[in-house]
């Protein structure tokens, strides 16, 4: 199951399973889908579905994956009774967007490891994609310090400056 934010995610997230199901390798054994609805694929042979919904209640979960939690609405309620359809053993992933501070998705993603969860922080800068010329860029002081502070180039520094303009 994949508990997306809004209505309009999960039909984008069900477009990228069904494109990953279109192009399942040559030569493996794809297993038949023996119905295919607009955001769910059962696989009779396995007896196993996959789905993206905005909430889930009184399923069996056996992997779960929780997207975009920060920007949630309802999302302590939704999770409590999301957990609650998960298998003993069974897998459970959060991601998601970080959304200021002092809400839900923060205390949660800070208190991670009372819960049982692992948590992870990947900032934008490790993607070295994120860089533009900084052609006459005049970087301010805090931009100065940013970059000393994480060690991200001045086409970095362009990117995110121009990323944050356009928000």
């Amino acid at each position: 199951v994949i508990l997306a934010h809004t209505r309009e995610s999960v039909q984008k997230l069900f477009k990228i399973i069904k494109f990953a199901y279109e192009q399942y390798p040559k030569g493996m054994p794809k297993p038949k889908a023996k119905y295919d609805t607009k955001n769910e694929l059962y696989f009779e042979e396995t007896n196993s579905t996959i789905y993206v919904s905005t909430g889930v209640r009184g399923d069996t979960i056996n992997n779960l994956h929780v997207s975009e939690l920060a920007f949630m609405e309802q999302a302590e309620d939704k999770l409590i009774a999301t957990f609650a359809a998960v298998v003993p053993g069974g897998v459970i992933t959060i991601e998601s967007t970080a959304n200021g501070v002092g809400n839900f998705f923060y205390d949660f993603f800070h208190e991670a490891s009372e819960r049982g969860f692992q948590s992870y922080f990947y900032p934008w800068f490790w993607a070295k994609e994120y860089a533009t010329l900084p052609d006459g860029i005049e970087f301010t002081d805090e931009e100065r310090a940013y970059q000393e502070r994480y060690g991200v180039s001045e086409e970095q520094l362009a990117w995110n400056r121009g990323r944050s303009q356009t928000c």
